[in-house]
């Protein structure tokens, strides 16, 4: 198959250079790639190439380009980030290691909206729904951000930002179906209501079907949502845009389970649809001063229900940030700013799982200042900083960086930095108690059911990361981007013995084993990363990503057994490689083909098999309005295991081939 797969590149690109056509279907341009704005690496723009991290873009025509109805499947085309689907509404994703369902060193924004959640630390997927034609670009970071964007932001941050309402003015239709996308449609109309301002609002719905179990039969994981929003983008006054999001969503989420029964002891496999309903709101002004001083302010609330059998939770947030940029003489630019956050958490307690407290509310004050200094102008460039945090559980936290860029000619640019970040507490580690499953074996005559309980000691994690890349961009057609890597972590999470609780029966039927969090390992992850992107003529573009890791733990402390298990486990969840070629094939001008293999090494701790895969979407513009979209996922297999997750009670499912076809309208 894979020889297979190289042939047909290689003839549609023999075939594609005879083409002397002007006109494609997609423009492809690294040259601008090369001059673009990024904002998430310094909260102002910048450009790509002289960027002092470790930053990738994806621009609306490549996001469109994969096919994907997801932003985790748009994800998989992310150099150096790790995706791995769970069950058909849940996916495993991060950068530089430490990969579970809740990625808890991964920082998640949405238009600079945090949907980070600190219960178990982490990203509810299945919640993130975007209209996919409606994203402008996804910025990346892989490696630390703490700076400015504050804890948790430790191995990576990814930006999902929204397009301008200017750029989606008029009407939306689209609609599709397949094997698992079940249904799916958008509705969604803009319009320029005065002088340089605009609104649009929108209507999206989907429906996904259930996956199947390892030995084949379906699960009960399919998931439905309805979603919708506003956007207005008031840019009349220029000196002092203004922009306003509300958006809604209610839906039925699937989880195939499987939980501990106390009564008789036992494990319980089922199938549990729950409910979800959000919704959020965000103001974002921005004025510019006379001397080019820029003051950001930008407020969110933001309200979710979830319920997921073991528990049903209710976040309420509300954040404010205020930032201000300036110029401190002619070789310095200021950023300094503040913020505010205030989470109010309530909980219906289980048998399963609990908190101790169920109500209440968590406050967080943060400062930063980062100075931007030209040491020589277009060529050297030094950047330092600090962001400071008082959190709820752990108190005070710095986190520090400094970043040097050096730009020796045109086109080619060398950086590196050294930063300190932290990944706080959830809830669940410091006050949660959970059940995790049932051994059949006996202790003392009885049955143990094994479970999980919080430590208020519970400590940050620390990083200490060393971070080096170059990248060359020589001219229009081509592209590298290497970054290499070494992570020290401290105080990582584990998990040591804890409280033996009997249940309340004269003659028990079980005991209840516990284990108590805290902060017993430490070691390094270290790699290499690297992306080629080469436009061969205006017809072919062709990416190539490839990641290498290792990584070394260990124990300290009084050394249990438990812990030796917890360090093959991290180490284990670290694949030795990973990454994909993508190839991007202009065949008429109104006709598009996008092809790529992904490949992931094997999780030899999870009993994951390495495997590669093969996803392939057309494009077809048949006019102005009217455009085509065919997409095949996954086709090297019927289906194949991705991940197997942390938490005992959601059950795996298996990734399977699904193929897809969609139409699109405006008007």
């Amino acid at each position: 198959m894979k020889h297979i797969i190289i042939a047909i590149l290689c003839l549609q690109y023999i075939y594609l250079s005879a083409q002397d056509s002007t006109s494609t279907l997609f423009n492809f341009s690294l040259q601008e790639l090369a001059e673009l704005q990024v904002t998430i690496a310094s909260k102002k723009e910048e450009k790509w190439l002289h960027t002092a991290s470790a930053v990738f873009v994806m621009t609306r025509e490549e996001i469109l380009l994969t096919g994907a109805i997801n932003i985790p499947d748009v994800l998989r085309y992310i150099p150096g980030y790790q995706v791995a689907g769970i069950d058909a509404n849940k996916w495993a994703i991060s950068t530089r290691g430490f990969i579970g369902r809740f990625s808890n060193k991964l920082l998640v924004l949405i238009d600079g909206r945090t949907v980070y959640t600190p219960l178990f630390s982490g990203v509810f997927w299945s919640m993130q729904d975007i209209i996919m034609e409606d994203i402008d670009r996804i910025e990346v970071i892989r490696g630390p951000g703490g700076t400015l964007w504050g804890a948790n932001a430790v191995n990576g941050i990814i930006n999902i930002v929204t397009k301008h309402g200017r750029d989606t003015q008029g009407g939306f239709i689209s609609g599709h179906t397949g094997t698992e996308e079940k249904a799916g449609g958008v509705l969604r109309y803009g319009k320029n209501f005065s002088e340089n301002s605009y609104i649009r609002g929108y209507v999206k719905y989907f429906q996904h079907d259930n996956a199947i179990h390892p030995d084949g039969h379906r699960a009960g994981d399919g998931w439905e949502i309805l979603h919708g929003g506003l956007r207005a983008d008031l840019d009349k006054i220029r000196s002092n845009p203004i922009t306003l999001q509300a958006d809604v969503y209610a839906g039925r989420i699937g989880h195939a389970m499987n939980v501990v029964r106390l009564n008789p002891p036992g494990m319980d496999a089922f199938d549990y649809r729950g409910n979800i309903l959000g919704w959020h709101l965000l103001l974002r002004s921005q004025t510019i001063f006379k001397n080019a001083s820029v003051l950001t302010v930008q407020s969110y609330f933001d309200y979710f229900d979830r319920d997921e059998y073991i528990v049903r939770g209710r976040l309420a947030t509300f954040d404010l940030d205020v930032d201000y940029l300036f110029d401190w003489g002619a070789h310095q630019q200021i950023l300094c700013g503040l913020g505010y956050r205030t989470v109010h958490h309530d909980y219906d307690n289980s048998y399963i799982m609990s908190v101790s407290q169920n109500a209440f509310n968590q406050g967080q004050i943060s400062a930063f200042i980062q100075d931007d200094i030209q040491i020589a102008k277009n060529r050297l460039r030094l950047t330092i900083g600090s962001k400071f945090e008082n959190h709820y559980y752990t108190g005070f936290e710095f986190l520090p960086n400094i970043r040097i860029s050096y730009t020796p000619v045109n086109n080619h640019c060398l950086w590196s930095a050294v930063s300190r970040a932290v990944r706080t507490p959830s809830l669940g580690e410091v006050e949660g108690k959970h059940i995790a499953y049932y051994d059949s074996s006996l202790f003392f005559s009885t049955p143990v059911i094994y479970g999980f309980e919080g430590n208020p000691d519970f400590r940050s994690e620390i990083m200490y990361a060393f971070e080096t890349g170059y990248r060359y961009s020589p001219k229009s057609s081509f592209m590298l981007d290497i970054a290499a890597f070494y992570n020290a972590y401290n105080h990582l999470a584990s998990a040591k013995l804890g409280s033996i609780e009997p249940d309340s029966s004269p003659d028990p039927e079980y005991i209840i084993f516990y284990t108590l969090s805290d902060n017993k390992i430490a070691g390094t992850v270290y790699g290499l990363e690297w992306l080629m992107d080469w436009r061969m003529n205006r017809h072919v573009r062709l990416q190539l990503s490839h990641t290498l890791s290792r990584a070394k733990m260990h124990t300290f402390g009084d050394g249990t057994s438990l812990y030796v298990d917890q360090v093959a486990n991290i180490e284990g969840q670290i694949p030795d490689h990973f990454g994909f070629i993508r190839s991007i094939f202009n065949l008429t001008h109104t006709l598009n083909v996008n092809i790529g293999i992904r490949f992931m090494d094997d999780l030899p701790e999870l009993g994951v098999d390495r495997y590669t895969d093969l996803d392939v979407n057309l494009i077809w513009q048949v006019n102005d309005r009217l455009k085509i979209n065919l997409a095949a996922n996954n086709l090297l297999k019927s289906s194949h295991l991705e991940f197997i997750p942390e938490l005992y009670y959601t059950l795996h499912t298996l990734v399977q081939r699904s193929m897809y076809a969609g139409i699109m309208w405006t008007f």
